[in-house]
Formats: C-alpha cells, structure tokens, sequence
C-alpha cells in the first residue's frame, strides 16, 4: 500500500469517525429542545359502544367539513362521502381532559344505505386520533369511567391502559 492510499484510508477513518460524533451531538441537542408529545386539537371519548367528542374537537371538525346541516336536533358535519352526526351532551365537564362542551356521536344504524357512511366516518376518527390530531380515551363502560374520575383530586384520574380494558 502505497503512502496515498494510506492517507486516503485514514482521512477517510477519520471523516466517518467526525461524521457519527458530528451526528450524536446533534442528535442529543435535537432531541433535547423538541417536544416529546405534541398537543391534540381535541379529545375523542370512546365509553363502551358510545362516542363522544369535546368541544375543541368539535370546533377542529367543523372548521375543516365541506358542510354541515341540522337533522331532527342533530348536527350533520359532511367530509366528502362521510357524514358525522353529532348532538351536544354536556356543557359540563364530563370526562377527563375535556374541553368545552361534550357531543355525543349518533349510534351506527343498521339501516344499509347509511352504514356505509358510519363505517367510513368511525375509519376517519380512528385515523384523527392514530395520527394524534385528535387525542383518543377509551372506557369499556361508564362505571370504570366514574370510578378512574373519582380516584383523582382534580376529577381526571389516571387508570392503566390493562385497568380501563376491565
């Protein structure tokens, strides 16, 4: 091996070397000066086969639907093919985290023509919360929710994931 071969294969060495510690110490600063959970627009309440959303959800939702009508007291927020039907539950705080008032989401009917419409908006607010838009609490019954919102000072209690699934 020649004496430039050997410089070549040392700066080489070296420039990687310069380059991984280079990259670890921004790595750290980075991840030092960001956030390690960002906020939710709003909160989606699953309580046994019930959805609810808050206000801030609500608001999040409307803002960005093609159009909304009223139906028989509910509100009807249209998303190209998808129809979200919501009436307000609450103006109270009735979950942990809540925000605003509380809405309540119509129940999937069993009417065919309108299940598809339920299957595709129950995908869209799966995929709001998978993707942290909005924030998604789960309960299998009122009773585990009123029982995790007692055990708290400040009405919000913080049950395991393994307790809410009881």
């Amino acid at each position: 091996m020649t004496r430039a071969n050997q410089w070549l294969a040392f700066s080489g060495v070296l420039s990687v070397g310069a380059g991984f510690l280079g990259g670890m110490m921004f790595a750290r600063r980075r991840a030092a000066s960001c956030p390690t959970k960002h906020t939710a627009y709003g909160n989606v309440y699953y309580v046994g086969d019930d959805t609810y959303l808050d206000g801030a959800a609500v608001e999040f939702l409307t803002a960005r639907a093609d159009g909304s009508i009223s139906d028989e007291g509910w509100t009807v927020l249209r998303f190209d093919a998808r129809l979200l039907y919501i009436k307000k539950f609450h103006d109270g705080p009735v979950f942990p985290g809540q925000r605003g008032a509380a809405y309540v989401r119509r129940r999937p009917t069993t009417d065919p023509s309108q299940a598809k419409y339920d299957k595709e908006t129950s995908a869209m607010l799966g995929d709001l919360g998978g993707f942290h838009v909005l924030e998604p609490h789960r309960w299998p019954s009122w009773n585990v929710l009123k029982e995790e919102f007692r055990g708290s000072p400040t009405g919000g209690g913080a049950l395991s994931p393994e307790r809410r699934k009881q």
